[in-house]
């Protein structure tokens, strides 16, 4: 009788308790970041990647800064003294912002580099070690393991840019800019 009465006892109590649980309201939405982040808005000044359409090729990609976004086209500064180029926003396939120079992240950069480095130090170790007619093997192995802690250094000293998601303001709010609203 005393093991019938216990799980019905704890049934009863779970239910009671889910009951009460039921009429609280809880919105996830408040704590929790979306997967896919919103895209930033083009804006002029901001450094931007876009990738234009040419007729009958891939879309090539141009790096610089807004200087201007139309109606019909967006006004891009190249870096050096190259002048700003008008690309018709028909031809734009995709566009991102960099989040500034120097601005990804580190594991990234030193992975990278620690890859790069030990590459270049196995085979400049590899080359020494045939060259003075010594163990080739041993000058590699060597090579590779300071060309790895070189690269990783360098990687994390200077890492990359990074690049986030961006759109090109909406047709109204680029008629209202060109037309001074």
């Amino acid at each position: 009788m005393r093991i019938v009465v216990a799980p019905a006892l704890l049934l009863a109590g779970s239910a009671a308790g889910l009951a009460r649980l039921g009429a609280q309201t809880v919105s996830l939405e408040q704590y929790s970041t979306p997967l896919i982040p919103k895209p930033d808005t083009v804006r002029d000044g901001a450094r931007v990647r876009v990738w234009e359409r040419l007729r009958g090729e891939s879309a090539v990609d141009l790096i610089g800064t807004v200087r201007f976004v139309g109606v019909d086209s967006l006004r891009l500064q190249p870096p050096g003294t190259i002048p700003a180029v008008a690309i018709p926003v028909a031809r734009i396939s995709h566009v991102q912002v960099s989040g500034g120079p120097r601005s990804g992240p580190r594991w990234r950069s030193l992975l990278i580099g620690a890859g790069i480095g030990a590459i270049a130090g196995g085979i400049a170790g590899a080359v020494a070690g045939d060259a003075s007619h010594r163990n080739t093997a041993k000058f590699a192995f060597v090579g590779l393991g300071g060309g790895f802690v070189v690269g990783a250094v360098i990687g994390w000293l200077v890492p990359g840019e990074a690049w986030r998601e961006a759109a090109l303001p909406s047709a109204a709010q680029r008629d209202s800019v060109a037309h001074g609203g």
